[in-house]
């Protein structure tokens, strides 16, 4: 198992790793890959197997979306946010947050289980597609203003 990391330490949250702790882990194990900012997402997807975002908090995380957008299976931390694109048993293992242990084995779980990535990454792309593009964010969100104005 490779581990791409995409982006940076977010330094406005503190409940985010530091660089520090990043780097030092990077330099202990040769399957990580640190790639830092990223111009070309897509290119990060076609490498890439499995979407993880093991976060404390998210308001809604572009990263999942993406990764759903590109038909990537997710992990996630079960928190606001995370929840609205990563549905656990549809399209994504949902784990609960800093639990190191179930994280790990939700990674191995959908590594070795290549039918069930490839069920999560089409649904992934489904949910994208369907309740997430851009016309039918554009249609609630007019169906919100109309409700309001009455």
């Amino acid at each position: 198992i490779k581990l791409i990391i995409a982006g940076s330490p977010d330094y406005s949250n503190p409940s985010s790793i530091s660089l520090d702790y990043l780097q030092r882990v990077i330099k202990k194990n040769k399957n990580i890959e640190w790639l830092g900012e990223v111009k070309d997402i897509k290119e990060v997807w076609r490498r890439s197997h499995i979407a993880v975002l093991p976060s404390r908090r998210e308001g809604l995380p572009k990263s999942l979306l993406e990764a759903a957008a590109a038909g990537r299976p997710i992990i996630a931390t079960d928190v606001p946010g995370c929840r609205e694109i990563a549905i656990d048993g549809i399209n994504a293992v949902t784990v609960k947050v800093d639990n190191v242990k179930e994280l790990s084995e939700a990674i191995i779980y959908l590594y070795k289980d290549q039918i069930t990535r490839e069920q999560f990454g089409i649904k992934s792309r489904e949910m994208v597609e369907s309740d997430m593009s851009e016309d039918s964010v554009n249609k609630k969100t007019i169906e919100i203003y109309k409700e309001l104005l009455v």
